[in-house]
């Protein structure tokens, strides 16, 4: 159990550290943009570990600074990717300020002084509730965990601190990147907190999955798997540290939700939580040194906080390109797949912004669909000693999950549109990615407001001796916004929307799913710190999978709650659903749906045809993603039953048959309907053949 401290000798403590905070906050340069005292945060003590621990944001306006209607932004759009269509949206006064390298130095230009707001709140943080929360958590005989996830707290309250007064500033397509070098923070991650010999121990403990990636960056990034199964039992399928190390030397491996599998990254990933008030998930990346090309250029979802581990990494990162440019291409993907960006085309049509390497307790901030691109080359001029040169790369990559989970203003809007049975006449698109086509074709202002994530106090939670006034404020706050640029997208779908009650009802809906995935990934993670807890206990006597009980490894363990997080999103689904006649006449029963359509003999699917029915090229899928389910897109099929499936955000996988799920029953007509149709693609001589050949079938 973690240690919650109570009572009055508590009170004391926290007093005697809130004065020395203040003392020493008074000694710090001031700012006028973020003031300390609208940025201070209140952290109350739970009786259970268990219950919400999460920092107060006080309120904010989620609009931002204002001044006679005109919206402050920082713009890091180059002039080179802007077009006559930006000049159609007037009310917005963009600036040029932006990230700036000059000789090889990387800082932000003293316009804004985010870097300075960053810092300034993270070491007032570091002081007070990143101590607090790190002693709560994690128990006291694990100093080293203890200050790692103090650090991680600080460094993820101050980003979102700075950019909760004005959403522009640091995250989503509003944003800009950040580079905190380990000389800029109050205190570091310890040396070695996680290193390879963890990895390797967590590989022999527990049964792992990790992917490598492509090395290419002529071509989109594409990732495989790295298990080499060796026979039909669990103990040949594990992937093994060998598996590892020989797919390092291919390219980065990558494991994909790291901090629900390994127990000691498990309580970073809850500070993570408890300080952005976001669902989130920890990829861990590990290359080998020397690697020219470690990530080819490429775009991602989320919002990321970058950790360092060991060994260096060089980033380049850029400004977004001007999604007009691409509309077919989903700009959260670039670079994926079968989208191609090269470097080359990255310095001739957008703007570099942060070329910086990484070492060891080095923190970088990447907003979402910012390109970058990264190697382990070093320069003969960097001031790295040799054996630093040569040891791999290890880095944490934290995500900010809000379009994952549809907290943007353009999920909001479709799920309006749902509700009310409307079609989406405006922004439909023919590949069911909501990313793509006519919505990159906006005006470029309008486009990177419909492509926001909902602010960050968004799923918090008021004090327990508060009302509910701040949350109400939120969602009005939300609501206004959503209303106003769907207006502005398109004033007839916006007109058909009744009654106008669906828009604040659809806000209240996602903000109910928001926290019930908030709370899954909390007790995931919990539920992982307490496995750690007990391997400690054990001792040695369980470091190999193999002598530990068969519920306790991490692929059990955390198949619960990816199940949950599918019925949660299948309960919205159905909500925005519930008026839609032709939606519940055709998929309210896919079962009987299925029976309703025959095969080639005659007899009707069977029940399990999601998991067993042969899949082809374009089918639209659900795939397993980390143990979640997700929409993908059928690439091709492989061999033994496998196929390689398309994600929503550009990521290539190969998975067996029974970890892809049909969305849809297939429909297979009887070989005597005279209405069948010929299959897609067919050249005028294949065509007139195949008629030929359904004539005499019908004789």
């Amino acid at each position: 159990m973690a240690i919650i401290r109570k009572g009055w000798y508590s009170n004391i403590i926290i007093l005697i550290v809130f004065v020395i905070g203040s003392a020493f906050l008074q000694q710090q340069p001031h700012n006028s943009l973020v003031g300390t005292a609208n940025a201070f945060l209140v952290v109350t003590n739970n009786n259970s570990r268990q219950s919400h621990h999460r920092r107060r944001h006080r309120h904010r306006s989620i609009i931002g600074d204002t001044n006679n209607g005109v919206i402050r932004r920082i713009s890091l759009y180059s002039s080179s990717s802007t077009d006559s269509t930006t000049a159609t949206t007037t009310n917005i006064e963009e600036s040029s300020e932006a990230v700036v390298v000059v000789d090889g130095d990387v800082d932000v230009d003293d316009g804004g002084g985010v870097k300075q707001d960053v810092l300034k709140e993270l070491k007032r943080c570091w002081l007070e509730e990143g101590a607090t929360w790190a002693r709560d958590f994690v128990d006291a005989d694990m100093e080293d965990e203890q200050e790692a996830c103090r650090m991680l707290y600080s460094i993820f309250s101050s980003l979102s601190s700075s950019s909760s007064s004005n959403e522009s500033l640091l995250l989503g397509v509003n944003g800009q990147p950040l580079y905190l070098s380990v000389s800029d923070l109050p205190s570091s991650i310890p040396k070695g907190y996680f290193s390879c010999q963890d990895l390797k121990l967590a590989t022999q403990q527990d049964f792992l999955d990790a992917q490598r990636g492509s090395t290419d960056n002529r071509k989109g990034w594409q990732v495989y798997g790295v298990s080499n199964p060796k026979g039909s039992s669990m103990e040949d399928a594990r992937m093994s540290w060998e598996d590892v190390c020989g797919a390092m030397e291919k390219g980065t491996v990558i494991f994909n939700s790291a901090g629900a599998h390994i127990p000691k990254l498990a309580s970073l990933c809850l500070a993570c939580c408890d300080a952005t008030n976001l669902p989130n998930a920890v990829n861990l990346y590990l290359t080998k040194a020397q690697q020219r090309t470690s990530a080819p250029p490429h775009t991602d979802r989320q919002d990321v906080v970058v950790v360092q581990m060991t060994g260096t990494k060089r980033w380049r990162v850029y400004a977004p390109p001007n999604p007009h440019h691409k509309p077919q291409s989903d700009p959260f993907a670039r670079g994926k797949m079968d989208d191609s960006l090269p470097l080359h085309t990255l310095s001739t049509e957008t703007t570099l912004l942060l070329d910086v390497t990484l070492t060891a307790g080095d923190i970088l901030f990447v907003p979402a669909g910012f390109p970058h691109t990264t190697d382990t080359i070093l320069p003969t001029t960097t001031n790295t000693n040799t054996n630093n040169k040569e040891e791999a790369s290890l880095h944490l990559t934290f995500n900010l999950d809000s379009h994952v989970w549809d907290l943007d203003y353009l999920n909001l809007r479709n799920y309006a549109l749902l509700r009310a049975n409307v079609p989406d006449t405006a922004l439909q698109t023919s590949n069911g990615n909501k990313y793509t086509g006519p919505v990159n074709q906006l005006p470029l202002q309008l486009w990177q407001d419909v492509m926001q994530h909902l602010p960050l106090s968004f799923l918090l939670l008021p004090d327990h001796d508060d009302t509910d006034t701040d949350t109400d404020v939120v969602v009005q706050e939300v609501t206004e916004q959503v209303k106003r640029l769907s207006q502005q997208i398109d004033s007839a779908t916006y007109d058909a929307v009744e009654p106008s009650s669906i828009w604040t009802e659809t806000v209240q809906r996602v903000r109910q799913q928001g926290l019930e995935l908030l709370d899954v990934h909390r007790d995931m993670y919990l539920a992982a710190m307490d496995e750690g807890r007990l391997r400690r206990t054990e001792g040695t006597n369980h470091n190999n999978a193999r002598a530990m009980d068969m519920q306790r490894l991490s692929i059990f363990r955390v198949d619960k709650y990816y199940k949950q997080v599918d019925v949660y999103k299948q309960q919205l689904m159905d909500w925005a659903n519930a008026n839609n006649n032709n939606n519940n006449n055709n998929n309210n029963d896919a079962n009987q749906l299925a029976a309703d359509t025959t095969t080639t003999t005659g007899s009707s699917l069977p029940d399990d045809w999601p998991t067993t029915h042969p899949l082809v090229s374009g089918d639209a899928v659900e795939a397993d993603l980390g143990g979640a389910m997700f929409p993908a897109t059928v690439t091709s099929p492989m061999n033994n039953n496998n196929y390689k499936v398309t994600f929503f955000d550009g990521d290539v996988d190969i998975l067996p048959r029974d970890m892809i799920r049909l969305v849809t029953p297939p429909k297979i007509t009887n070989d005597n309907d005279d209405d069948e149709q010929p299959p897609p693609g067919l050249t005028k001589k294949e065509l007139k053949r195949w008629r030929k050949k359904m004539e005499k079938k019908k004789r």
